[in-house]
C-alpha cells in the first residue's frame, strides 16, 4: 500500500516561511532514518536470535505497533522475592491511616494522640486506599527494601 501524496498550495509571501518548515521536516526524516530501530536493539541485546512471530503479529508490526513479550517465569520470581515488601507498605497505609486520623494541629500533638488511633487504624484488616496513606506504605516499603538490600550488602563485605 503506497502512502497518500498530498499537493500543498501557498502564497509566494510564505516562500520562506514553508521553506524553513520543510527543511526542518527533512532534517528530522533524515535524523529519524539514521537512528536505529528499537525491534533491532533488542533484537542486538537477546543475543542476535530470531523470534518467531504469532499470526497476525506480522500485520501488527508493518503497521508500527510492537509486541512485548513477558517472561512468566521470571516476573512470577520477581513477585514472590517482593511479596514481604509489599505486604509490609501494605501495613504501614494504616500507619498512614492512624497519622490521617490523629487529632493535634501540629506534629507533636498528633504524635501524642497518634497511639490512640493505631487501634482504630489497625481494626479493619483491610489496607487504607487513600492516596496519602498509599504514598506513606510504598515509601515504608521501599525503604524496608533498602535496609534489607543495604545489610545484605554489608555482610557480603564482611
Amino acid at each position: 500500500m503506497n502512502p497518500p501524496k498530498y499537493l500543498v498550495f501557498f502564497k509566494a509571501r510564505d516562500v520562506d516561511a514553508m521553506t524553513a518548515a520543510f527543511n526542518a521536516y527533512s532534517a528530522e526524516v533524515f535524523a529519524k532514518n539514521k537512528r536505529p530501530s528499537v525491534l533491532e536493539d533488542t533484537a542486538q541485546a537477546d543475543g542476535g536470535g530470531q523470534r518467531h512471530p504469532c499470526e497476525g503479529d506480522q500485520q501488527r508490526q508493518a503497521e508500527g505497533a510492537v509486541t512485548m513479550r513477558v517472561d512468566s517465569g521470571k516476573l512470577r520470581k520477581r513477585l514472590v522475592l517482593n511479596i514481604p515488601y509489599i505486604v509490609f507498605g501494605l501495613i504501614c497505609t494504616n500507619l498512614g491511616e492512624a497519622w490521617r486520623m490523629a487529632e493535634g494541629a501540629d506534629a507533636s500533638e498528633k504524635l501524642l494522640s497518634l497511639f490512640s488511633t493505631l487501634g482504630i487504624a489497625f481494626a479493619s484488616p483491610l489496607p487504607s486506599f487513600h492516596t496519602p496513606d498509599l504514598m506513606i506504605g510504598l515509601i515504608c516499603g521501599v525503604c524496608f527494601k533498602l535496609a534489607v538490600h543495604l545489610k545484605g550488602k554489608s555482610t557480603k563485605e564482611i
